[in-house]
């Protein structure tokens, strides 16, 4: 009861109605409220998720950028690319997500010849191929 997930955040983030009907709707439902809500608490619930938004994408581009900077260090060629492959109600979700991470992912490389050599791709159900994988390797062992 009362969660709130990368779609609900999806839809206040991206409610640009003059009343944000959106924002009161979803709010109302994920948390089953009965009572109006004010522009101004409207205002700041969809500012709260605007910002959670943005630094979610702005932390998880970081590690990218950490990995992608000892990948591109390690390249048998410097035109060699990169694919990240992400899985997770965020990404799947949140719309326009995976492009704010590609923002911070571009803004940190710094370095548009870099920056071109990445691609993220969504690959669903990443994480349970991955836990096999580990799996794999630890019984081998």
């Amino acid at each position: 009861p009362h969660s709130f997930d990368g779609a609900r955040l999806s839809a206040i983030y991206h409610d640009d109605s003059p009343d944000l009907t959106t924002t009161r709707c979803t709010l109302q439902d994920a948390f089953n409220l009965h009572h109006s809500m004010s522009m101004y608490e409207l205002q700041v619930a969809k500012s709260v998720c605007t910002m959670v938004a943005r630094r979610s994408a702005r932390l998880c581009a970081a590690a990218m950028v950490a990995i992608l900077r000892r990948e591109f260090e390690n390249a048998a060629s410097p035109s060699e690319k990169i694919e990240i492959s992400v899985d997770g109600s965020t990404f799947t979700k949140f719309d326009g997500y995976r492009q704010l991470v590609r923002e911070t992912i571009d803004e940190l490389l710094d370095d548009p010849s870099l920056s071109s050599r990445v691609a993220i791709t969504l690959a669903h159900g990443s994480s349970v191929i991955g836990a096999a994988v580990v799996a794999a390797v630890e019984t081998s062992s």
